[in-house]
């Protein structure tokens, strides 16, 4: 399994996730767009359950060792946020960056 980072693919990634409502509470879309990004990696089992929180396992060489990544996928309520569901790139104080509610 190549898990190579390639850096237009993980920011095609990001910007779609961004493009996607996840306040909490409303996780299910954006959970299905994360468990197929697992399973197209090549994750040897992806589930997601009934809260919608995503569990993937790639098995290693040793069987004394792990690594456990957590993380959330609901975010605040837009409020005000101008346009946060946009994924838009733009420029940051000299710097490009991905917007959006989350990011």
């Amino acid at each position: 399994m190549n898990f190579q980072i390639k850096e237009k693919e993980l920011i095609q990634f990001a910007r779609k996730l961004l493009r996607i409502p996840s306040p909490s509470g409303q996780e299910k879309e954006i959970a299905k767009v994360v468990a197929a990004e697992m399973k197209a990696a090549g994750f040897e089992r992806v589930k997601v359950d009934g809260l919608f929180n995503v569990v993937g396992v790639i098995k290693g060489k040793s069987p004394h060792f792990g690594l456990m990544l957590n993380g959330h996928l609901d975010h605040a309520e837009a409020g005000s946020m101008k346009n946060p569901y946009s994924g838009k790139i733009m420029e940051r104080e000299g710097r490009k960056v991905v917007w959006g509610r989350g990011a």
